[in-house]
């Protein structure tokens, strides 16, 4: 069985792109467009991992965390937060669990994945990422 994987990204054709990559690479995947939407879709999926747009509309990155937090039924779910930059002064609150890794939003693709990689699988040794970035 594939993972499934839930994108809630801000950017429909970052959605459309990440989705498409991750097929490819024999993930199952779900978008959502919106903090509403996201917190939908996970209670009606059984996801491996999401992958959150810091600046996701209605709802935020920070409302999604907060709320994955409180609820017991998904607080161990892995997160990939997805940002373009983060204030030193919140990396420490924002990065504790469930976040796993944090990649940049605008960054490769390749390394995306292996951070997902890491979040869904946590003992499997990472591969080798390449240099394709994000345009």
């Amino acid at each position: 069985m594939k993972p499934q994987l839930l994108f809630a990204v801000r950017d429909a054709g970052l959605g459309e792109l990440y989705q498409r990559f991750f097929c490819e690479r024999g993930y199952q995947v779900e978008v959502a467009s919106s903090g509403l939407e996201c917190l939908d879709r996970l209670r009606e999926g059984d996801f491996a991992a999401l992958i959150l747009d810091w600046e996701l509309l209605w709802g935020g990155g920070d409302g999604i965390l907060e709320w994955l937090r409180q609820e017991w039924a998904y607080n161990a779910l892995p997160v990939v937060l997805l940002t373009t930059r983060l204030a030193s002064s919140r990396v420490s609150e924002l990065l504790r669990p469930p976040v796993v890794p944090n990649c940049e939003k605008f960054g490769s693709l390749h390394m995306l994945l292996e951070s997902v990689r890491l979040a869904v699988t946590p003992s499997l040794p990472a591969e080798q990422s390449t240099n394709g970035l994000v345009t």
